[in-house]
């Protein structure tokens, strides 16, 4: 299937090593997987942190899942929204869709684009994890995996607008009252030359024969009836995306709040942050 991860960067057997594995040889067998990835890295900071972040992730998924597959999936579903959203340098939600889109593809059964692996209870607590640890701490990984912006320049095609004649109106000495008769009004502009000078206002011509015919049938014409929306898959597709989306959004809400709590309890008591400093400090 052209979409789907089961096996391909973790395979079988390195599931079986990771699931035998603890602590620091968990570690050192993330990096024999993915020593490909881990050597575009410039800092063993960098890589250091990407270690970290599959290391959490597999023991979660350890502990989560008993088929290998699921486990397989997941992790690897997780770095590669890792990798798209530095490469990219996409905003929050913008990730967060990318990795919900990824998830769906492994939640509906429609071979061969999608196959079908996490269950409703998977998808629930595979989001809470990643917004708790990867998306709580994204701002992190952004600053420290994607190139800063100092300048963006956009070009564009000159267009010189040329502005149209304005009408012009003739005086009001020239007008006609409207209680005098066509034929006093003729007299009118005969006795005054200025008048007769200036062209008289172009009528448009009579519609074509064709075009008459061709508004008859378009008045005429049966408007067409509308197509019946598909329905199964892809609308079973649509409605655990929208639920994936729910959660997604109602725990970073809750996040954004919680940090706005404590980041307005260390403004209202600077000076007692301080003196916890100065405690630790000696």
């Amino acid at each position: 299937m052209a979409s789907s991860r089961v096996f391909t960067k973790i395979t079988k057997a390195d599931c079986s090593t990771l699931r035998g594995t603890e602590g620091e040889d968990t570690r050192a067998e993330l990096k024999r997987i993915y020593s490909s990835e881990l050597g575009s890295y410039q800092s063993e900071h960098d890589t250091t942190i990407i270690v970290d972040l599959l290391y959490h992730a597999t023991v979660f998924g350890i502990e989560q899942f008993d088929d290998d597959a699921k486990l397989s999936v997941f992790v690897s579903l997780l770095f590669d929204t890792h990798q798209e959203s530095m490469d990219q340098k996409l905003q929050l939600l913008e990730s967060i869709k990318l990795f919900e889109s990824k998830l769906v593809s492994h939640s509906v059964h429609r071979p061969p684009k999608t196959v079908c692996l996490f269950n409703a209870v998977d998808l629930s607590a595979i989001h809470t994890f990643v917004v708790d640890t990867y998306y709580r701490h994204y701002k992190m990984y952004l600053y420290v995996f994607s190139t800063p912006t100092l300048l963006t320049v956009s070009t564009g095609a000159m267009q010189v607008v040329v502005p149209q004649q304005p009408v012009k109106f003739r005086p009001l000495s020239e007008g006609v009252p409207e209680n005098v008769q066509p034929e006093q009004a003729t007299s009118v502009v005969a006795d005054n030359p200025e008048v007769q000078d200036q062209p008289a206002a172009s009528t448009p011509p009579p519609p074509e024969d064709g075009a008459a015919v061709q508004g008859e049938v378009s008045d005429t014409a049966s408007p067409s009836e509308p197509v019946s929306k598909p329905k199964g898959l892809k609308a079973q597709m649509a409605s655990i995306s929208s639920e994936v989306s729910k959660m997604s959004h109602a725990k970073l809400d809750a996040l954004e709040e919680r940090i706005a709590e404590l980041e307005a309890q260390q403004q209202a008591n600077p000076a007692k942050g301080q003196k916890a400093a100065g405690k630790k400090k000696g």
